[in-house]
């Protein structure tokens, strides 16, 4: 059972289920409550498109581990479960059962609130991570740009599957209520599409030499290394500048707490992986850096608690 759990990254999964959740039910809702309105998404329809979510990203680590075989040996050879835990056609079945199940399940979501065309995100989602595991990731900066698409999708599906949103979005009214759910949820969905972004560049540079070995163009492997920690540096101040932007405008607005923590949690691992990624000259002087953008990815998901619960009330 540990091996599944190990193919699927429960942990990932875990990560994003609770993103939505918190976006929706900390963020979503109460700022449409402000203004009066309740959503018309009930739980249970908003339970199973997480659930729809949980599966089609379960099925797309299945299926990148499946193809990934060649470089994991080298890379992380004790982390290989596929071929060794698990055959390789269960591990096949198992995708194709959970991209079929998470389709399925977003239709029917779709269906629920009369939007039947949201199925197609779905689609779009399954083919992107069966395309990113068998060409794009190999492809320069395409497959960085696809997950990092992917992890935008995980934060905008919230909105874009609650009615009552694009009532008031194409309704005239209550344009200041819209603009505050674009600014508050866009700023994580930036955010997030800008840490999976750097995060899948920093994991090229420590997988380089494994990638090599399957003819991969990845960014390091075409610039290299120096040309790239200079790119990840940028990518780095980047999105440390989106969140003091954030943290700027708490300040005028006494939100003390949560600036307080993006500044401990988030501004500050930011800074330590610039710098180490600075001073990075092989592959495995990156790991530091991943892990230290996988932490505040993490953080950024619980952000979302301090802000409601601590500054917000």
């Amino acid at each position: 059972m540990y091996a599944y759990l190990r193919l699927i990254r429960l942990h990932h999964l875990v990560l994003i289920a609770a993103l939505q959740c918190f976006i929706r039910y900390f963020l979503l809702i109460p700022l449409l409550n402000s203004a009066g309105f309740e959503p018309l998404l009930s739980n249970q329809d908003f339970i199973l498109l997480v659930i729809s979510c949980f599966f089609l990203a379960a099925g797309g680590y299945i299926i990148n581990d499946y193809f990934d075989l060649k470089s994991d040996y080298y890379n992380r050879p004790d982390s290989v479960v596929v071929g060794k835990n698990i055959p390789r056609r269960m591990a096949m079945a198992l995708h194709l059962a959970l991209t079929f199940l998470g389709i399925v399940l977003m239709g029917f979501v779709a269906y629920q609130i009369k939007v039947v065309v949201l199925v197609m995100i779905g689609v779009l989602v399954s083919g992107l991570l069966w395309f990113y595991s068998t060409h794009y990731k190999h492809q320069f900066l395409v497959g960085n740009f696809v997950i990092a698409l992917l992890a935008f999708i995980v934060v905008i599906v919230v909105p874009v599957f609650e009615p009552m949103y694009f009532q008031l979005l194409f309704s005239g009214n209550d344009t200041l209520l819209i603009d505050v759910i674009v600014r508050v949820i866009g700023f994580y969905a930036v955010v997030v599409f800008l840490l999976a972004f750097v995060h899948t560049l920093v994991k090229d540079m420590e997988d380089m030499d494994g990638d090599l070995q399957v003819d991969s163009h990845t960014l390091p492997i075409s610039f290299g290394i120096a040309a790239s920690r200079w790119i990840v540096l940028g990518l780095l101040i980047s999105i440390m500048a989106v969140v003091g932007y954030v943290q700027y405008i708490q300040l005028q607005s006494a939100t003390n707490i949560h600036f307080v923590y993006l500044l401990v949690f988030v501004q500050a691992p930011l800074l330590v992986a610039s710098y180490f990624t600075f001073m990075g000259k092989e592959p495995e002087d990156f790991t530091p850096v991943k892990r230290l953008l996988t932490f505040v990815m993490y953080a950024g998901v619980v952000s979302v608690l301090v802000f409601r619960f601590l500054d917000a009330g």
